[in-house]
């Protein structure tokens, strides 16, 4: 009975998995695809039409460079600690299987079974098959028990994995905001007035009082503000050092940053940040920075 729950399971899981895994992946890639083109529009374009001002094409590069690395990291780290995730997900399948253990009176029946085993009828037969299947399926749920053992026999580079992904979280979010702030100082150098933008100048500034070229291009990148803000909101949490707390299975692994100062959750996406909140954000950026961009191409 456990063989054929366990196999129903892999089945069903390997199914998902795939599907997810494409999800995923493509979007993700996807989303970076598009970040360096954005990035490497405005660059170009900066270079063309600001040749005086080197500062505007360096911090685009720099900013562009950062947050890519980043992403590319992050997933990276992402795949290191996939395997224990997908374990802990099929642990705790597993930890729900009943494999019921013979009874003294079945016991006794199968070592007599055996012993005449050409001379027992139909019936007989049937049920020696029905118990051996619940000595098979004690097997499987001893081996599936010693596994769990030997996982948690690395904890240690477990531990390490986990601590990686959460702190390069933290990483991409800090060039997530950096990107923000290029993006900033990119419209204000776009702009008819060419301005030079100050020391202090930051996308949570211009959102406050954006221009009418800016408010226009912020209508074609519906909920950037809403998104910008949780992201700061989260940025500035993981900043002052809050604790990051791992959640989700497989390729749904997520981190909750949790303020120990006041016990709060913050956090994009109802309360998470992985995988699908670091597309969104490589998506957010590169549709504002591509609409900012002057006499650019459809």
């Amino acid at each position: 009975m456990l063989n054929a729950q366990y196999e129903g399971y892999i089945e069903s899981q390997a199914v998902n998995a795939d599907a997810n895994k494409e999800l995923v992946f493509d979007d993700y890639f996807d989303a970076i695809c598009d970040l360096k083109k954005s990035s490497q529009l405005a660059i170009q374009l900066a270079s063309d039409n600001l040749p005086k001002s080197v500062l505007a094409v360096q911090r685009m590069k720099g900013a562009a460079q950062a947050m890519e690395t980043c992403a590319k990291v992050l997933f990276q780290k992402f795949i290191a600690l996939l395997p224990w995730s997908i374990d802990d997900q099929m642990n705790a399948h597993f930890e729900n299987l009943i494999a019921p253990m013979p009874s003294v009176s079945e016991i006794d029946f199968v070592a007599r079974v055996q012993m005449l085993s050409s001379k027992i009828n139909d019936q007989e037969r049937i049920e020696w098959e029905r118990i051996q299947n619940m000595f098979s399926a004690q097997v499987r749920l001893g081996q599936i028990r010693r596994r769990r053992q030997e996982t948690n026999g690395s904890l240690e580079l477990r531990l390490q994995a986990e601590s990686e992904f959460s702190s390069e979280i933290r990483s991409f979010l800090y060039a997530c905001r950096a990107y923000q702030d290029a993006i900033a100082c990119a419209v204000i150098e776009f702009a008819e007035n060419a301005n030079q933008p100050g020391k202090h100048t930051s996308m949570d500034n211009l959102l406050k009082k954006p221009e009418p070229d800016f408010v226009a291009a912020l209508e074609q990148v519906t909920g950037y503000q809403t998104w910008f803000n949780e992201m700061r909101d989260l940025r500035n949490l993981a900043k002052v050092g809050a604790l990051a707390e791992l959640h989700g299975f497989g390729h749904g692994l997520y981190v909750v940053f949790q303020d120990a100062r006041s016990g709060t959750h913050v956090a994009i996406g109802s309360k998470k940040f992985g995988m699908k909140q670091a597309a969104d954000a490589l998506k957010y950026s590169a549709h504002l920075m591509r609409e900012i961009c002057p006499n650019r191409s459809p």
